[in-house]
Parts: structure tokens; sequence; C-alpha cells
């Protein structure tokens, strides 16, 4: 005859077995076999950027143009529309990269690479355009080679569309093969409107004027790759059949997904019963039942002492180096200038 302590230890060690049988064999473990649709990446490239460092003196300068009649940098504005065409494309189901997300000076090469290493499905560069006289105005679209002009075509469209009401002429397409010519997806430039241009200036400084433009930047590459969208569609089936594994792109910060029970009249009848063996041990076997809890709460609290002590440890190396970086700004502090240099 097995002692009781051997039962209650036989008993204790089949739960986790059975629940992992039940789970494997449950409609959702085989769903979770199928693979989930991935985002499509896609690189926005922010023209221009970097700020005066004194501890860096050699790296570049580059503001771009500045708007003679109200200061604006084009390395700010492009930044600006940048990240409201990401926060558009997001809306979209895209994984949206950006070569800069803040004021910092990257050659063509880094960010073409940033480009072709995330294998992008399109690559967009935005800038704005100047000319000496402040006469010129209007939208551009840029393209490096002859396979993008189509792609060139749609952008311009599209920016037409969006900004023609605006009162931006349409300029149409121009090739310049001496930009981007290395990137490995449709590539275009688009020079919606010049900052010589006091008026386009104004315009290119107003949060209206670049939410429109972010429309119809994100218009145009979505009306070019038509998988855009049937990704969306794609991803949206996915997410409303399986709201326990949700794919959300990589950009956007993850709502963590309701708790779904499990599917099945089966599991659910097996968890009932394991759950009446449980307790049924508990009451045939009570000292047992309750030398064991004591036992796994002393583990418990143990562990989580553990973490409470690295967590501390963690903040106070996290306290000493902001302390530290906050010193080393405050010395490098120095009034910074401008300087009007292009670097492309």
């Amino acid at each position: 005859m097995r002692h009781p302590a051997t039962r209650l230890l036989h008993v204790l060690l089949s739960v986790p077995v059975l629940i992992a049988m039940v789970i494997t064999a449950s409609p959702t473990a085989r769903a979770q076999s199928q693979p989930s649709p991935a985002p499509l990446v896609i690189v926005i490239d922010p023209g221009h950027g970097g700020a005066v460092n004194p501890a860096q003196p050699d790296m570049p300068f580059d503001p771009g143009a500045i708007a003679p009649s109200n200061g604006l940098q084009e390395k700010d504005a492009t930044l600006a529309v940048s990240k409201r065409v990401q926060a558009l494309l997001e809306q979209d189901a895209v994984h949206v990269v950006l070569t800069r997300s803040d004021d910092r000076a990257m050659s063509i090469q880094q960010r073409t690479d940033t480009a072709n290493s995330n294998q992008a499905a399109v690559f967009v560069s935005i800038h704005f355009n100047s000319y000496p006289d402040g006469g010129p105005g209007g939208s551009l679209v840029l393209y490096p080679k002859d396979t993008d002009i189509t792609f060139a075509n749609r952008m311009s469209d599209a920016m037409n569309t969006y900004l023609g009401p605006l009162g931006v002429a349409d300029d149409g397409v121009q090739l310049r093969d001496n930009w981007w010519v290395s990137t490995q997806m449709p590539t275009v430039t688009v020079e919606p409107a010049f900052l010589s241009n006091a008026r386009e200036a104004s315009l290119i400084a107003s949060p209206d004027f670049q939410q429109a433009l972010a429309m119809s930047i994100r218009a145009g590459i979505e009306t070019y790759d038509p998988q855009v969208l049937q990704r969306k569609a794609q991803i949206t089936a996915w997410n409303n059949a399986h709201p326990e594994r949700p794919v959300v792109p990589a950009t956007v910060v993850a709502t963590p997904a309701p708790h779904q029970p499990g599917s099945g009249w089966l599991s659910t009848v097996i968890r009932d019963v394991l759950l009446l063996a449980l307790l049924a041990a508990v009451v045939r076997w009570p000292h047992i039942a309750w030398r064991t809890v004591r036992a796994l709460y002393r583990l418990a609290l143990m562990t989580v002492e553990h973490i409470l002590i690295r967590r501390a440890a963690g903040r106070r190396r996290r306290r000493a180096l902001a302390v530290r970086s906050t010193s080393l700004r405050a010395q490098a502090l120095v009034r910074p200038h401008h300087i009007y240099d292009e670097l492309y």
C-alpha cells in the first residue's frame, strides 16, 4: 500500500502533465502553429540634422535650408513631418523606421544602410526646397533610378491632391541620379515646398500643413504599393481571430490583450476535474498540503526579496549615471552658433 504522502506527490506531479496535454490538444494551441502576418517595413528619412556639439567639434552641423522669413530650419521641419507620417502609417499596421528620431547628423550611406538592413518595402526621404530668389515655389518629387519613376509619379499626384488646394503648385517629378543610388527598394525624395518662399515657409511652419503633407506622403506610398493596405487587412483579420496573440508593429507600444479563457468544452471539463482533484487531495491530507503551501510561500518570499534587492541596486546605478551625465552636459553647454552649410 502506498504512503499517503506518495499518493499526494503523485497527484501534484500529474497536474502539470495533464494541463500540458489539454493545452496541446486544444484548438488554441493548434492555431498557434499558424504563422502570423508580419507588418511591412517602411523607412522614412528626415533630411539633414545635427547640432553644434562642443564635445564633438568634428561632427557636421547640417541645418539644411533656413527660411529667411521666419528662421525655420529644414532639419526641424523634416523631422516634424516624418513623425507625423510615422504616426499615420502605424495606424495602418506598418512598422515604420525613421533614419533619425532626433537632431543628429547622418551620412547618406548611414541612411541607405538603415533602409537596406531593415529590408524596407519603400524608402521616402523628406526635404524642403530653397532658392536664392524668394519667388519660386511648388512641390517636387525626385527619383534616383528609372525603375522608381512610377513611385515618384504616384507620390507627386498624391502631394498635388493634398497640397494643391493650399496653393502649392505641382512641379512634377525629376531624375536625381546622384542620391540614393544604393537603396534596394523603391525610393523617392519629396521636396514639398520652398523655405525660401515666404508664403510657403509660413505654410511649412503650420501644423495643419504638416499634417496635410504627411497624409499626402502616406497616400502616395499606399497608392503605389497596394500590399500596404492588403497587409493591414490580413493583420486585422488575424488580430480579430487571435486576440490573445495580436500582431503589433514594433514601433507601437502594445496594449496587453485581455485574458482569454481556454477554448473548447473538453479543456473546461478537464480543468474543473483537475481543480476538484486538487481540492480533494487537500481535504484528504491537510497536514501535508499545509506543509507544501508553507514551503512554496517561503520559496516565493525568497524570490521576491531577491528581485527587490536587484531592482534597488539597479536604481542606485541608474541614479549615479544620470547625475554624472547631467554634470557632463552642464560642463559642455555653450551658446550654439549657426553654419549655413548643406551636406547634400
